[in-house]
């Protein structure tokens, strides 16, 4: 008994350490080798705009890179706080605005003092004052959105809730160029059953760095509406 115990542990202790990053000083690479990763996102429902920033070793699954020596990297001219997720370990910087921040300029400094500036902007998507539905679920539902229309690189999700914050009833997704609209198809909505729901509405903006390490990276945007009740009917 004792060594099937003793057994189990050391299985969730592998597995534990399997889910774990691994996270390396940035001092201890080759600076030009820094994979760096950028993210803007505005949360209408919150009113809160957060940059956030992270950094591999040689490319997207390389080696976390947590900044150290003189590096820094800073939002709009603010420094960015690291932050650790418990048990994953996973490392990243972040920065929080009051409100809509349009557009940020990242500044990532390396331990050689190099500096590296990119910039991204957000762009809007929202429900019409009409709102939506009622939605049939016996049907495609046609939503269309206030805010410009789909550029290259860009695309417009949609969920339903049954609560938000809840699991998701159905996921949408419009990559087409020139789209103003994202279509609820048949195929998923006759698996929601009737009642209230809420849709919400999210546009990602892919950008490029220009000013990028030897590796290069990626900087991205999104945008998320604020949450709409809807109704589901048979």
């Amino acid at each position: 008994m004792k060594n099937r115990v003793r057994s189990g542990l050391a299985a969730a202790a592998a597995l534990l350490v399997a889910a774990c990053d691994l996270v390396e000083p940035s001092e201890n690479v080759n600076q030009a080798r820094i994979w760096t990763d950028y993210e803007l996102h505005y949360d209408a429902n919150e009113d809160v705009t957060a940059a956030r920033a992270s950094f591999r070793f040689g490319g997207a699954t390389g080696t976390m890179l947590e900044l150290s020596g003189d590096s820094y990297v800073d939002a709009n001219g603010q420094v960015m706080s690291k932050r650790t997720q418990p048990i994953t370990n996973v490392t990243y910087y972040e920065r929080s605005f009051a409100g809509l921040a349009p557009s940020a300029t990242f500044e990532f400094v390396d331990t050689e003092g190099a500096s590296y500036v990119n910039e991204i902007g957000l762009r809007s998507v929202g429900i019409p004052a009409g709102g939506v539905g009622p939605i049939d679920n016996d049907a495609s539902y046609e939503v269309r959105w206030t805010g410009q229309p789909l550029a290259p690189g860009e695309e417009v999700g949609a969920v339903l809730y049954r609560i938000l914050g809840g699991g998701a009833l159905a996921v949408f997704t419009q990559r087409d160029v020139g789209a103003t609209s994202i279509i609820l198809d048949r195929a998923q909505l006759q698996n929601v059953e009737p009642g209230d729901a809420t849709l919400v509405l999210e546009r990602r903006t892919s950008g490029v760095l220009q000013e990028p390490t030897d590796v290069g990276g990626r900087i991205s945007a999104r945008y998320t509406a604020a949450p709409v009740l809807v109704e589901v009917r048979d």
